[in-house]
């Protein structure tokens, strides 16, 4: 017979392990926000310690004895997406991107499927996985491999793309491949005089400092026309530790509305609001694996630790989690750095090693800029907008 697999978190993330094996009778798979990072649960070299804890207390094969506490590291277990040829309907979501969001995308890149498509998504995982939507894409990709019947699924383009613009108001339209191939990245340089990014290059040298255990650098940038971003960003920065030989760096991407307001979008758990994108770096971890990186997408090595000299000022480059969001004109993006994460979650716990004081420098041979995916507008993308109603609660 011919059999189907489909399932959500840890039940879509076993998807990848069963699929690699190439068992000849599963013909088809639908890894539903299915994270294949939990074997690295350092995020950017930063350890997490409240789901980890709590997902993996009771799961061998590191079940450790009451009382005791769980290991730092989660022995690996191989996986070989380029083993992967099953076809495939992949879902990432924009609402989870401390757990799902980096290790789902990486393996939609990944896979050597030729018939692999991805539904991205802003809201609740549970409820857009039995939405009608999504329940209709379901039911065409498994009528068609599972039962042969000729379904629409062949027809639909690859990429399934929700742009978020509000909490409750969103775009959906259809790409044929992600990234999206006509995207324009561009750098958006930091200025420390002004706390500004701008789109020309900074000239005049500066530097911004603030205290790790709660304070922050702040810079923005006005759009002075519609502007969608959709993609990866990377954010490289030179930097130091003012007062010891490391430094764990929290980015936090936002949008403001035209009156200043932040516009907070769905979370997929609580405080079950999100900024826009977020990344994490601890800096004695910045090592880059050349091979794997991408202009729009560092990938650290975490083999080598690189401790600084308080005060050395060193280059280092931060993955911003891959995200979609639209920007009216005279709507603003500020970009947040600091020594603590900004999402106050319930969830998850970041075990930081900073003390003193954070420094930021820009301008002149200190080039520090975001790298933000543009894409271009056309009136058919803006008018297909839809809406939800916010959640309240639950995943």
């Amino acid at each position: 017979g011919n059999v189907g697999m489909t399932g959500i978190s840890a039940l879509g993330a076993c998807q990848w392990y069963a699929a690699q094996l190439r068992p000849p009778h599963l013909k088809a798979i639908v890894p539903w926000e299915a994270t294949t990072m939990l074997p690295t649960v350092r995020y950017g070299g930063i350890l997490e310690t409240g789901f980890y804890q709590k997902r993996h207390l009771f799961m061998p094969p590191i079940k450790p004895e009451l009382g005791q506490a769980v290991p730092a590291e989660v022995p690996p277990t191989k996986l070989v997406f380029e083993d992967i040829v099953v076809p495939a309907l992949i879902c990432a979501t924009w609402s989870d991107q401390e757990l799902h969001t980096r290790g789902t995308l990486r393996a939609y890149q990944a896979i050597s499927s030729e018939q692999k498509w991805l539904f991205t998504h802003g809201g609740r995982k549970w409820a857009q996985y039995y939405s009608p939507e999504a329940l209709t894409i379901q039911k065409e990709f498994f009528d068609y491999f599972l039962k042969g019947i000729d379904s629409r699924i062949m027809e639909t383009p690859r990429v399934r793309l929700e742009v978020r613009e509000t909490l409750e108001k969103y775009t959906v339209r259809y790409e044929n491949e992600w990234p999206i191939a006509r995207t324009k990245y561009r750098k958006l340089y930091l200025d420390a005089g002004t706390g500004t990014l701008n789109f020309d290059k900074i000239i005049q040298k500066g530097k911004v400092s603030y205290d790790s255990s709660g304070g922050k650098a702040v810079f923005h940038i006005k759009f002075d026309q519609d502007t969608e971003l959709t993609g990866h960003m990377k954010l490289k920065l030179w930097v130091s530790p003012e007062d010891t030989d490391d430094m764990d760096l929290f980015i936090t991407l936002k949008k403001l509305d035209a009156n200043g307001n932040e516009v907070l979008f769905e979370s997929c758990h609580a405080p079950l609001r999100y900024p826009v994108a977020l990344g994490w770096l601890r800096l004695s971890k910045r090592q880059l694996d050349e091979k794997k990186s991408l202009p729009w997408q560092p990938i650290q090595t975490f083999a080598v630790e690189q401790k600084v000299k308080p005060g050395e000022i060193v280059p280092a480059e931060i993955e911003i989690i891959a995200s979609s969001t639209l920007f009216r004109k005279g709507e603003t993006l500020r970009l947040v750095i600091s020594g603590k994460s900004q999402v106050k979650s319930t969830r998850y716990v970041y075990e930081d090693i900073n003390k003193g004081k954070h420094s930021i420098y820009t301008g002149g041979k200190y080039g520090s800029y975001l790298l933000i995916p543009m894409i271009p507008q056309s009136v058919a993308d803006i008018r297909r907008s839809r809406s939800r109603l916010p959640s309240q609660g639950g995943t």
